[in-house]
């Protein structure tokens, strides 16, 4: 009787064991999984890049200079190319200038301020797509108002590429800036607003004639992806396929002379579309 039961005890123990080690084994396999499956899935479920506004200057006085930084944050992307543009009130603020950081340090188009935007056309080194964190570009405004709260956003044309995407990865909506300019005792002179209004007038109105005159041309040259428009996203998709075979991406070599490099790059500059 006694044997029995030990007989049963050991056989209850390796019944035991065993479901311990199958037990183990199912949540071995389960982990690996999971584990897998967040490998898979992880550069799928990033929505994208972040680019965002700063300035030590959060309170300023009429005709104080001060400096605005765009910031990027690439989210674990491989960026290639920003086409920044900073949209503000230009009855308020006179946007001086806008220039690069060098965090992305190839200027495709110079820094042009073209009230109420102040746009720049940034790009990496082919080979060396920007992982991380940056400064991008400055600002330098000038306070022309007073006694007003006024915002400094991005423009909805603002676009980031990077590699392996063939549209805009930029995470919408952006973040905006606000700037106080306060009050002062002084008197803004009549004469001097009028100028100012009538100089940004025409200057709007001679960029808005020249962009009408680009944008309605039947011949999209430098469109890569085929969306109509020419701007980063088709340099990004140059950059994305640069120095490879063109047969991978043959819409990527824009003068069709079997080679992805600088010149198709420089092509689709001179077609932007600003």
């Amino acid at each position: 009787m006694n044997r029995n039961i030990f007989s049963f005890i050991k056989k209850k123990n390796v019944l035991i064991s065993l479901l311990s080690i199958v037990f183990i084994l199912i949540t071995l396999a389960i982990g690996v999984y999971y584990l897998k499956f967040r490998q898979n899935t992880s550069p799928i479920k990033a929505a994208g890049v972040d680019l965002k506004l700063t300035s030590i200057n959060s309170i300023v006085k009429k005709d104080d200079e001060f400096y605005v930084d765009v910031y990027l944050d690439t989210k674990g992307m491989s960026v290639t190319g920003s086409d920044l543009r900073i949209k503000y009130d230009n009855n308020i603020l006179q946007a001086i200038n806008i220039e690069s950081k060098n965090y992305l340090p190839v200027v495709f188009i110079p820094g042009q301020i073209v009230p109420p935007i102040a746009k720049i056309v940034l790009g990496s080194d082919p080979t060396d797509p920007k992982n991380g964190t940056g400064i991008l570009a400055s600002i330098k405004f000038k306070a022309i108002g007073q006694g007003i709260t006024t915002v400094i956003s991005f423009d909805a044309n603002t676009a980031v590429s990077v590699l392996g995407q063939t549209t805009d990865v930029l995470n919408k909506p952006t973040t905006s800036l606000n700037i106080t300019i306060a009050s002062i005792t002084t008197a803004t002179p009549t004469a001097t607003a009028t100028i100012t209004s009538t100089a940004t007038s025409t200057s709007t109105a001679t960029a808005i004639a020249t962009v009408t005159s680009t944008a309605t041309g039947n011949n999209k040259i430098g469109d890569v992806n085929g969306d109509n428009r020419v701007n980063i996203i088709d340099i990004g998709i140059v950059v994305d396929h640069y120095g490879s075979n063109t047969s991978v991406k043959p819409e990527a070599d824009v003068n069709k002379d079997n080679i992805i490099n600088i010149i198709d790059i420089g092509i689709i500059v001179d077609n932007y579309e600003v």
